[in-house]
């Protein structure tokens, strides 16, 4: 079966693929982009932060079910899978509420930064382009940004006429997967009128070999051995059982549109139902288990159901309206832009075919700026950020009380630009308001930055950025498992709560300090020629760098005496968790090259080669847990104004620099390849047949980022297959 797919992908790649307006290859690497999430909005060889921009044909190669998972191919960044449905962006070792998920510049307002199980509300199929920040950016986006942005633009709020419908169907060997894209754009007159909708529906993934380490190993163990049954493990080898999707994303919008500007409004509707991998609470079955074990009743009960021990799925529903205007000046005033979103998220957790916790998430937040230009030299940006959100859990498993946040913040970035020389500098002042029954919270933050660009000569520039950036803590660092009576942990053990994704009773702390970053980058970028690459390398030293901190036997019986003998071991085998604080430093480098070998006119090949690493250490020199191993990877592609292939790979070294209780991760080799063919039948209609190969090796791909790399590896060889069409 795997030879056959691996020929199959193969064989769907090479076919005759081509391109035109929806992306021409030959321009890919040539064309010069502008990065709308920077408030001056500069070239890409022009920025003086670590940014990529995905757009065009690069963005729908890389196109994938969950956001994390889109971006993986971009140097310094990465994705935290959880199971299937949920993979977060992983920026330079940084995660959750580190990285501002941002949906054409506001913040998606999801619960998607408390837990690494819970999705983005987010359809990366409906993106016209995705930017990812690398480094600090909360002097523009908050606190949220500390350790990057990516910002995710789509097309439901027009921004200029059009008359376009885009229709797109794929279809996913290794999990059955169907997906659907529809995005329509009408002019009526000055009026600009937008539809899009997502359907994505797949089966569990396919996985090579077994789900569980535990359960390789105990296979490794006894292979060859007779009595051995393992006619469990055999049913969930090759497959992450609960892994299945349903999703659906539907937009209407639509704008006033004229020579100086627009004003525009849309709606968005999405629902979401997928599965967490059954190893995320395995601890608590097999403790279940030991409880009942040789009481005779109970263990039939238990056989009786066992089928539905540990299934555990989220239901997430998002209803999100948004009004965006734009205003041009011809003054010192230069451009007025105002953005707001309202945002009524919700998800449920089905736990065995039960409603669990629900929790809910309901926003308001309003971000405008002015540009302005004393001269060609000297220009900025002023502006103003304000969100009010309302958050609760409710249900057996909540261990977060409701919360209410507000936060007002102004900013503001000057630049001033030479011939030779880009000097920017901006400062953002932030407060930051929680309040729950018990506690009250203020946090007032300070972010400014300085950067310097020197071109050295029309192919190079020289890149050194300092930034300073303050995060106030989360609401789940500061109030998990709240006491109900006083602004203090639950001192009663019994009622601690424990949170299912991570495995851990996660106990906050409210009274944390802000967490400090003080951030230095230097890079070398070279943009022009046949031959262009940018290296970096950055330090980061975090002061009061808030984490969770596994608690030690000999540590949980000194919390202080139960009530009760029995209570003695309430929570024995289980992990307590503290959120500390503690200064921390994290230490990297990206790099990627690419050489371009014009055909006399007929296209181009390129050769791509990329590479990070980070290392993230507490000032006591123990590792920080789960830290992306380093990486490198190379591609070759044939891009004409026809077709385009490209070939991929990727190795993920072996992750040894461990924090105090996990494990070693295994290297491994990702191997995809990608081909696309374009075809004009007159009238504008142009059809484009894809295909995407992943995994072509097959390999057992356990990511060290991820909660759940030792029992939800990711997905097997696979083969995707498409048909887009523009009218």
């Amino acid at each position: 079966m795997k030879i056959k797919l691996l020929s199959l992908a193969i064989a769907a790649s090479i076919a005759p693929v081509s391109h035109s307006a929806l992306g021409q290859h030959s321009d890919l690497h040539t064309e010069e982009i502008t990065i709308i999430s920077l408030p001056l909005a500069p070239t890409a060889s022009d920025s003086s932060q670590s940014a990529e921009v995905l757009t065009g044909e690069q963005l729908r190669a890389s196109i994938s079910s969950t956001l994390g998972d889109s971006l993986k191919q971009i140097p310094g960044v990465i994705g935290a899978g959880f199971g299937a449905g949920a993979s977060a962006p992983v920026i330079r070792g940084q995660s959750g509420s580190r990285v501002s998920v941002l949906q054409d510049g506001l913040g998606l307002s999801d619960a998607a930064a408390l837990s690494p199980d819970h999705a983005n509300a987010v359809e990366p199929a409906l993106a016209t382009r995705i930017e990812v920040i690398r480094g600090p950016a909360t002097l523009l986006y908050g606190n949220g940004a500390i350790g990057g942005v990516v910002n995710v633009i789509d097309k439901r709020i027009p921004t200029e006429l059009a008359d376009e419908l885009v229709l797109e169907q794929r279809f996913d060997t290794n999990n059955d997967g169907s997906t659907t894209v529809i995005s329509a754009d009408k002019q009526l007159g000055s009026f600009a009128a937008h539809f899009d909708a997502s359907l994505t529906s797949t089966d569990d993934i396919s996985i090579p070999g077994y789900a569980s380490l535990e359960s390789e190993e105990e296979h490794e163990e006894h292979e060859g051995e007779e009595e051995h049954d393992d006619d469990h493990d055999e049913e969930s080898r090759g497959v992450l059982e609960n892994s299945d999707i349903e999703n659906s994303q539907f937009s209407l919008g639509g704008s006033y549109v004229s020579d100086t500007g627009f004003i525009g409004a849309s709606v968005t509707v999405q629902e979401k139902d997928y599965g967490l991998p059954e190893g995320a609470h395995a601890h608590e079955e097999e403790e279940e288990h030991s409880e009942e074990e040789g009481e005779e009743g109970e263990m039939h009960d238990e056989e009786e159901h066992g089928e539905e021990e540990g299934i555990v799925r989220i239901e997430l529903e998002s209803t999100r309206f948004a009004v965006k205007a734009n205003y041009q000046f011809d003054s010192f005033w230069k451009e007025l832009d105002a953005h707001l979103s309202v945002t009524d998220y919700e998800h449920q957790e089905i736990e065995n075919g039960e409603a669990g916790t629900r929790f809910q998430n309901d926003s308001v937040e309003l971000r405008g700026l002015v540009k302005h230009a004393h001269s060609d030299a000297l220009s900025g940006v002023i502006g103003t950020q304000i969100l009010s959100s309302d958050f609760s859990a409710i249900g057996s498993e909540s261990f977060i009380p409701k919360t209410e946040n507000t936060s007002f913040a102004l900013f503001t970035v000057q630049s001033y630009d030479t011939d030779h020389f880009l000097y920017e500098a901006g400062l953002r002042v932030e407060q930051q308001d929680y309040a729950t029954s018990q506690c009250e919270r203020d946090f007032l933050t300070y972010s400014a930055s300085a950067s310097s660009l020197w071109r050295a000569n029309g192919s190079n520039n020289i890149i050194a950025t300092f930034a300073h950036s303050e995060r106030a803590p989360t609401t789940e660092e500061l109030f998990s498992n709240l006491s109900e009576s006083a602004c203090a942990t639950e001192a009663n053990e019994s009622l601690w709560v424990e949170h299912l994704a991570t495995g851990r009773i996660e106990l906050g702390n409210p009274d944390l300090d802000t967490e400090t970053s003080n951030n230095l980058e230097l890079a070398w970028r070279k943009f022009q020629g046949p031959f262009q690459f940018e290296v970096g390398t950055y330090y980061n030293q975090i002061d009061s760098y808030t984490y969770l901190s596994d608690r030690h036997e000999d540590e949980e019986h000194e919390e202080g005496e139960p009530e009760q003998g029995e209570e003695e071991h309430e929570h024995e085998g289980e992990i307590i968790s503290d959120y500390v604080q503690e200064d921390a430093r994290f230490i990297g480098f990206e790099l990627k090259a690419l050489s371009t070998l014009e055909l006399d006119g007929a296209g181009h090949i390129d050769f791509e080669l990329f590479a990070d690493r980070t290392r993230a250490l507490l000032d006591s020199d123990e590792q920080l847990p789960r830290i992306p191993a380093a990486r490198a990877g190379a591609s070759i592609g044939l891009n004409t104004n026809k077709y385009a292939i490209q070939l991929n790979a990727t190795h993920s070294f072996e992750q040894d620099d461990v924090a105090e209780g996990e494990r070693v991760t295994a290297s491994y080799t990702e191997l995809s390849i990608y081909a696309d063919y374009h075809a004009n039948f007159g009238n504008g209609n142009e059809w484009v047949v894809f295909a995407r190969g992943e995994n072509l090796l097959d390999e057992e791909i356990r990511n060290h980022a991820s909660f759940t790399k030792d029992f939800a590896p990711e997905r097997g060889i696979g083969l995707i297959l498409g048909l887009r069409v523009a009218f």
